[in-house]
């Protein structure tokens, strides 16, 4: 029977990590929060235009609306990227219901404007109030769910 052999492999991350004068992960997440605290009144920006530009094409005729959905997705899609990191968690959890409704538009052919309307006045409600009670806007992003679920929209 053959003796096991124990060898170590080099460790080629050695030299770059681990020295004593590295950052802790503590001041690393400092400076990340300090950064993104930089950065917040330009993601803030970014977001209230991203959903000016779904509330124009929401705005249109319902044809115009179904030709422009993707746009819709693609913006709430960007919302839902940076909401959450700009403070604004609720109006990502809004902006991810409208890319499940055009999702479900093309993989399974679901399209109800009125439901896609709701989430995007859900959307709007939020960006003009950021503020609203906790309990309120997770009522609304519950019964915006229940939609989702009862005309077969799966996410």
């Amino acid at each position: 029977m053959a003796k096991a052999r124990v060898f170590l492999p080099k460790n080629r991350l050695k030299h770059i990590i681990g020295g004593p004068n590295d950052m802790t992960a503590e001041m690393l997440i400092q400076g990340a929060e300090a950064r993104l605290a930089e950065l917040e009144p330009a993601l803030k920006a970014d977001v209230s235009d991203w959903v000016a530009a779904i509330e124009r094409i929401a705005a249109l005729e319902e044809e115009f609306l179904f030709a422009q959905c993707l746009s819709v997705s693609r913006a709430a899609l960007s919302i839902c990227e940076v909401a959450g990191a700009a403070g604004l968690g609720p109006l990502g959890d809004a902006a991810r219901g409208i890319v499940s409704m055009v999702d479900a538009l093309i993989s399974q052919g679901v399209w109800h404007t009125d439901a896609l309307q709701l989430h995007i006045d859900a959307l709007s409600m939020f960006a003009a109030n950021p503020s609203l009670p906790s309990d309120e806007v997770r009522r609304v992003l519950a019964r915006l769910q229940v939609l989702r679920d009862e005309i077969g929209v799966q996410e």
